[in-house]
C-alpha cells in the first residue's frame, strides 16, 4: 500500500507544483495583462496590485510549500518509511485520509484567499481595513477550514510515520526481513535524495521567475524625503517610490489609508500652515531628513481656495532644507516627468504615462458607448467601531465628483434636496442625521464613498423608521453602490476609479 499512497501524494504534489509556477509567472505580467487578469478574477483595474501583492502571493505561498513540497516529501516518505522500518504499521483508512486532508486542505486554502481578495476589494475598501475584513468574513471561514484539514494531516502523517518507524518487528514476520547492508546503503541514498529535493524545492520558490517562479510583487521603495501634496505623493507612487512622511488629505483621500502603514502622516497641508510646519520640522529632525518636495497646483484644494502649499516652505528658511517644487499647472504629464527626474526615475514615467494614457483612452471609449442614470446621491459614512454609532455625510453638488466624473456621464447630483438649504457645505459635504430627504431627491442610485457599512447601517435604519424611503427609486431597484471617493488625488489611478463609476453607474 505504501507505493499506491506515494503514488497519490506524488501526483498531487505535481498539479500543485505546475500550478504554483502558472502563478509565478503571473506576477511579471500583472500590468501588460491587465485587462485579462480584472476580467477573470472580477478584480477592479486600480486594485489589482493589492489584488496581487496581498492575496495572490499568499496563494503562491501556499499552493508551492504546502502543496507542491510538502504533498511530494509525504509521498516520498510514506514509501521510505517501510524500507527504513522493516514493517508497515499505519492503517489504509489513515493513509487515505492524510492525502485527501492535504489535498482539501490546500485547495480550500487557494480558494478562500482568492474569494477574500475578489470580494474584499470589490467592495471598495482598503485592505486589512474593519470593512474590508467585514465584508471577507465569510471568505476567510473558507481559509480557516483549509487550515483545519492541513492541521489534520500533518497530524494523521505524523501519527502514520511513527506507527511504522518505531513499530516492534516481530520474529515470526517474514514481512520484516533485516535489510541487508546493500538495501541500507539504497535507504541512505534515498534519503539524501529527498533532503536534496526538500532543498531544492524551498529555493526555487525564492529564484528569480526566470528559473521557474517569481516572487511576489515589491513594495513601494520609502527615499529619504517629505512630500506636501497628494497628487506629488500619488506619482510617486506610481512610480514606485513612498517618501518618509507626507502632508496630504488623508480624511478624503482613499490612498492614504494604505499608505499610512509604511509613511509617516504629517497631518493635511491646511494644518502644517496652521501649525507653522512644526511637525514636518520635528520629523526631519529627529530622522536627519533635508529634502523636502512640494507639490504646485492652482488651486491645490477646492475646499480651501486660499490654501498655497508654497507658504511651508517660508516656514524652512534658515533650515538648510533642499526645496524643490513639482508643477502640476502644465498637466499631468510634465508633473509626472518632472517627479521622475527629481526621484532619479526617469526610466519609469513613459511606462506610467503610456499606462495612463491607454487606460483613459480604453475608459472614454466605453463610456461613448453607454447609457447612465439620470440623478444620484453620494453619501460619505464613517462608523465609529468602538461605539458602533455612524456618521453620514451628503456631497454637495458642484464639488469634485460632479467635475471629474459625473459630469462626463451626464448625470445630475440631486444630493442638496436631501439636507436643508440653510445648512453651508464643510470641505464639500453636509452633515446629516437623517435620510427621509432622499425622498424629495429620489436619486436613480446612490453611490457610498468612504466606509460603505456606515451608510448601509444607517440608510437600513433609516428604512424601518420611515418605509417610504424603500420607494425611493435608487433603494427600490436596489441600486445603492459603493465606489471608491474622489478628490483628485488619486491623479494616476483617475482613468480606472472613472471607470468602475462608469461601469456602476451605466443602464
Amino acid at each position: 500500500m505504501s507505493t499506491k499512497i506515494a503514488k497519490y501524494f506524488i501526483t498531487s504534489s505535481l498539479i500543485f507544483f505546475i500550478i504554483g509556477c502558472v502563478e509565478g509567472l503571473m506576477f511579471p505580467t500583472k500590468f501588460q495583462m491587465q485587462s485579462v487578469y480584472t476580467t477573470v478574477f472580477h478584480v477592479p483595474p486600480e486594485h489589482l496590485k493589492t489584488f496581487f501583492g496581498y492575496f495572490v502571493a499568499k496563494i503562491h505561498t501556499h499552493v508551492n510549500l504546502i502543496g507542491w513540497v510538502g504533498s511530494a516529501l509525504m509521498g516520498m516518505l510514506y514509501y521510505l518509511a517501510p524500507q527504513i522500518s522493516g514493517v508497515e504499521r499505519y492503517r489504509p483508512w489513515a493513509a487515505y485520509s492524510n492525502w485527501a486532508c492535504q489535498t482539501a486542505g490546500v485547495i480550500l486554502l487557494a480558494l478562500g484567499f482568492h474569494l477574500t481578495g475578489v470580494f474584499g476589494l470589490a467592495s471598495g475598501h482598503t485592505a486589512g481595513s474593519p470593512e474590508f475584513r467585514s465584508v471577507a468574513a465569510p471568505f476567510k471561514m473558507v481559509v480557516t477550514a483549509g487550515g483545519v484539514l492541513i492541521t489534520v494531516s500533518a497530524l494523521l502523517f505524523t501519527y502514520n510515520m511513527m506507527k511504522t518507524l518505531f513499530a516492534a518487528v516481530p520474529a515470526s514476520d517474514s514481512s520484516a526481513v533485516p535489510m541487508t547492508h546493500k538495501i541500507r546503503q539504497r535507504v541512505q541514498a534515498k534519503k539524501a535524495m529527498v533532503l536534496s529535493l526538500a532543498t531544492l524545492s524551498v529555493l526555487g520558490m525564492t529564484v528569480p521567475v526566470s528559473t521557474v517562479m517569481a516572487t511576489p510583487v515589491q513594495s513601494p521603495g520609502k527615499i529619504d524625503v517629505i512630500m506636501i501634496g497628494d497628487r506629488l505623493v500619488d506619482v510617486a507612487h506610481g512610480l514606485g517610490v513612498v517618501p518618509a512622511a507626507m502632508s496630504v488629505r488623508c480624511s478624503l483621500w482613499p490612498l492614504c489609508e494604505s499608505l499610512k502603514s509604511s509613511v509617516q502622516v504629517l497631518g493635511c497641508p491646511n494644518c502644517m500652515t496652521k501649525k507653522k510646519a512644526a511637525p514636518l520640522l520635528t520629523f526631519a529632525e529627529q530622522h536627519k531628513i533635508k529634502r523636502v518636495l512640494i507639490e504646485h497646483s492652482d488651486p491645490f484644494c477646492t475646499y480651501v481656495p486660499n490654501l498655497q502649499l508654497e507658504k511651508i516652505a517660508s516656514f524652512l528658511d534658515g533650515q538648510d532644507f533642499d526645496i524643490q517644487y513639482v508643477d502640476f499647472t502644465k498637466g499631468l504629464e510634465k508633473a509626472v516627468r518632472q517627479t521622475a527626474d527629481m526621484l532619479g526615475l526617469a526610466e519609469k514615467a513613459d511606462v506610467v504615462l503610456t499606462d495612463y494614457t491607454k487606460a483613459i483612452q480604453k475608459t472614454r471609449k466605453k463610456m461613448a458607448q453607454r447609457q447612465f442614470v439620470k440623478t444620484v446621491v453620494i453619501l460619505r459614512g464613517t462608523y465609529q467601531a468602538s461605539t458602533g454609532k455612524t456618521f453620514l455625510r451628503v456631497e454637495a453638488p458642484g464639488g469634485y465628483a460632479d467635475r471629474f466624473l459625473l459630469k462626463s456621464m451626464g448625470i445630475e447630483n440631486v444630493g442638496g434636496k436631501v439636507y436643508q438649504t440653510s445648512k453651508k457645505p464643510s470641505k464639500g459635504h453636509v452633515v446629516v442625521r437623517k435620510l427621509d430627504g432622499l425622498i424629495a431627491a429620489a436619486p436613480d442610485a446612490i453611490v457610498m464613498t468612504g466606509e460603505s457599512v456606515a451608510v448601509q447601517k444607517a440608510l437600513a435604519e433609516a428604512i424601518r423608521k420611515n418605509p417610504a424611503l424603500a420607494d425611493v427609486p435608487a433603494v427600490k431597484s436596489h441600486a445603492v453602490y459603493s465606489l471608491p471617493g474622489y478628490i483628485d488625488s488619486s491623479v494616476i489611478e483617475y482613468p480606472h476609479i472613472l471607470r468602475r463609476w462608469a461601469d456602476v453607474l451605466s443602464r
